[in-house]
C-alpha cells in the first residue's frame, strides 16, 4: 500500500501551477511504489474537494497508511514541508 497525496488546483492559477512543480521536485527522489500523486481540479472534482474539506487553492493532502488526512495549503515552496508531510505518513526521504 502506498501513502498517497492529492493536490487539489484551480485551472488557470499560478499559485497551482507553482505548487505542482514544487510537488514535482520533491517527489522526483521518492518511488513511485511508495507514493502516488492524484492532482484533481476542483472545478471538476467539486464533490470530491468537499468531502476533503478543500476550501483553498492549491491544497495537498495527504492519505494513507493510517493518516486520516494532513492538509497542506500554498504553492508548497517549502519543500521540507512536504517532506515533513510525508514523514507523517510514514515514507521516510531517500538518501
Amino acid at each position: 500500500m502506498s501513502t498517497q497525496l492529492v493536490l487539489y488546483v484551480s485551472p488557470g492559477s499560478a499559485l497551482s501551477l507553482k505548487a505542482r512543480r514544487n510537488l514535482d521536485a520533491v517527489l522526483a527522489g521518492y518511488d513511485t511504489g511508495v507514493v502516488s500523486l492524484e492532482v484533481r481540479d476542483v472545478t471538476q472534482d467539486a464533490l470530491k474537494a468537499e468531502e476533503d474539506r478543500v476550501v483553498f487553492t492549491p491544497t495537498l493532502i495527504l492519505k494513507g497508511l493510517g493518516v486520516s488526512g494532513a492538509w497542506v495549503v500554498g504553492d508548497l515552496s517549502d519543500h521540507d514541508t512536504v517532506v515533513d508531510l510525508l514523514r507523517l505518513g510514514g515514507v521516510e526521504r531517500p538518501l
